[in-house]
């Protein structure tokens, strides 16, 4: 069974009938019949539209030199329900998956207090020979950024700064 919030993702994504059919594994007749059971329409093209061509996303008329998005709010409301559909969301991806490794290679919680609760809060504190700063975004391998990661030790972004300014600690 094809889902109706699936199907409606994918024809977002500009996938045609024949796309959908492959994906599923199923013939196109059989998208064709979930498409009318969900009333999606899957055409871009609207009759009552004098150019014809409407936004993928709210289907507003597009004008003038618009090509698939009626507004910037649009473009980027896309963007957002298909998170990994440019090549910018998709670095981001890697770059999280890269630095979740490197966050369990080096135990999985600040060395100090042992925090462990978001990703983003944890930073890696070199010790010794800094050759670049570590971060998931380095279009380096896993295998170099690794190499870095063990002249590291794991800190939670508040640890770390008491650590690089130990004179600015308030004493009550």
């Amino acid at each position: 069974m094809i889902e109706k919030d699936e199907l409606k993702d994918l024809i977002l994504r500009r996938f045609s009938k024949k796309k959908i059919a492959i994906y599923y594994g199923v013939s196109t007749s059989t998208v064709g019949k979930y498409l009318s059971r969900y009333n999606i329409k899957i055409g871009r093209k609207k009759k009552n539209v004098p150019n014809g061509k409407i936004c993928i996303l709210c289907e507003n008329e597009l004008t003038d030199r618009q090509k698939r998005f009626c507004s910037k709010r649009c473009c980027i409301s896309f963007l957002y329900k298909n998170e990994y559909s440019t090549s910018t969301n998709s670095q981001k991806h890697r770059g999280f998956e890269k630095k979740k490794i490197l966050i369990d290679t080096l135990g999985g919680k600040c060395e100090k207090c042992g925090y462990n609760k978001n990703m983003a809060a944890l930073c890696f504190h070199h010790l010794t020979g800094k050759d670049f700063t570590i971060s998931g975004r380095h279009n380096l391998k896993i295998e170099t950024l690794l190499e870095e990661a063990k002249k590291c030790v794991l800190l939670c972004n508040n640890c770390h700064m008491e650590e690089h300014y130990p004179q600015l600690v308030i004493n009550n």
